[in-house]
């Protein structure tokens, strides 16, 4: 069983940091994603791993192995490039064995392999052609075939979908998660798109100016992030400082939760899918709900939804509606409510 590890390490280019101490931890067959914004460090990561990029320190280890000092193709890894890296002037059959090949696998091998995985990968049909002769799609599936054709201890992939349209992206979504668990791969994969993140991951390394803000399942980090950069990078917009008095969470421009909601937390997250708009109540109590007087500045139809910007005592908030019970407009005095229980305890982010 060929765990990876990423042990420690850390990457700068003169006095600029862009990878500080990261461990993770990736156990065999298990499809772990590196994600975040251009910058935060995971392309770093994943060519420190490949081994075009040597760490400062740190150790890399693949199978219980230290492969740290090892040059790239000594280490039981492939990658899939972002431009896939497709040689021109070869077939697909030739790309795809081109791996086998530097291996010095047997010719035969090499025939049953690459057919094999043709198959697998619904392309065995384009074997003939060149690359020149097929869609960014077909081209995409080529080089995912090229690099586990080698059954590498581990896969390693570079935001390999980030050329193709939306429809395509999510269609191969879809075969990739399903190639995973067939072959049972190892795979760490970089993206900066959370959808493909929560939609393939078993886990996700959330990655924040070079350092891990937070690792977990995709339910754990959409449902309960928790710093200020996670919840933000994971789409909840509503964010509110402020402070518990030691009977009630109150932001800085006055705007309350329920007594004891966010305890000591600076700051509160709230999904605007959650937030509900209900005429207004000056009488209003519940020990469910926390209610804030709001005004309707902004109205957008988003189609299935109704995206409303609202201002809530210096606080600005934005509420997701579903169309059929949209039915503020700008201008309108509202009460903003949330469940209690939906509210989200943020800390400082871990990279300031």
């Amino acid at each position: 069983m060929a765990e990876l590890l990423i042990e420690h390490v850390a990457k700068s280019y003169g006095e600029k940091l862009v990878l500080e101490d990261a461990y993770i931890k990736v156990p065999h067959g298990e499809f772990v994603s590196l994600l975040g914004p251009s910058g935060c460090g995971k392309t770093t990561t994943l060519n420190i791993v490949a081994g075009f990029v040597a760490p400062d320190s740190g150790s890399i280890r693949l199978g219980g192995d230290d492969i740290t000092r090892r040059p790239p193709y000594g280490r039981d890894t492939a990658i899939v490039f972002q431009n896939y890296a497709l040689f021109p002037h070869m077939r697909v059959t030739d790309n795809v064995a081109y791996g086998l090949r530097a291996r010095r696998v047997a010719k035969d091998a090499i025939a049953k392999r690459v057919e094999e995985t043709l198959r697998i990968m619904g392309i065995h049909d384009l074997a003939d052609r060149f690359p020149s002769q097929l869609s960014g799609g077909q081209q995409q599936r080529v080089a995912v075939a090229r690099a586990v054709a080698v059954r590498p201890s581990a896969l390693l992939m570079d935001e390999p979908l980030s050329n193709l349209d939306a429809k395509l992206r999510a269609e191969i979504r879809i075969e990739l998660r399903e190639l995973q668990h067939r072959l049972d791969q190892t795979i760490l994969f970089v993206t900066h798109d959370q959808e493909e993140a929560l939609s393939m991951s078993d886990r996700i390394v959330l990655m924040n100016r070079g350092r891990i803000e937070q690792i977990g399942s995709p339910d754990e980090l959409f449902q309960r992030p928790k710093t200020v950069f996670a919840a933000g990078f994971m789409g909840v917009e509503n964010i509110v400082d402020g402070a518990f008095d030691g009977r009630t969470w109150a932001s800085e421009n006055g705007t309350q939760t329920m007594p004891g909601t966010a305890a000591s937390a600076g700051a509160v997250g709230i999904r605007p899918s959650e937030l509900e708009l209900v005429e207004r109540d000056p009488n209003f109590v519940s020990d469910e709900y926390a209610s804030v007087q709001a005004t309707v500045t902004g109205r957008t139809y988003l189609g299935d939804n109704v995206r409303y910007e609202l201002a809530a005592r210096g606080d600005s908030l934005v509420a997701v509606v579903p169309y059929s019970k949209a039915d503020k407009d700008i201008g309108d005095e509202v009460d903003a409510r949330v469940l209690a229980k939906c509210l989200i305890p943020l800390e400082p982010s871990v990279a300031q």
